[in-house]
């Protein structure tokens, strides 16, 4: 289920309910788990929509020259 088709306060009112089930309102671990599950998608999103414009040439070449998929990734 995608997120962005619920308004904000159809989705938090729940998560609301869980973390206090949980014990995890007002809690570091709480404030970084709804963090990460709100901006997670919208990182991967943004990302896979930078690396698409990339050219693919670049990432040929690195690997002609030597460099694995995993340093082409992180230098490259």
């Amino acid at each position: 289920i995608q997120l962005r088709l619920f308004p904000p306060m159809a989705v938090m009112i729940p998560v609301m309910f869980m973390w206090a089930f949980l014990s995890l309102n007002d809690t570091w671990w709480g404030l970084a788990l709804v963090y990460g599950i709100v901006t997670l998608p919208f990182a991967f999103w943004l990302m896979e929509t930078f690396f698409d414009d990339m050219p693919r040439e670049i990432e040929v070449a690195a690997l002609v020259e030597g460099c694995s998929r995993l340093r082409v990734f992180t230098r490259i």
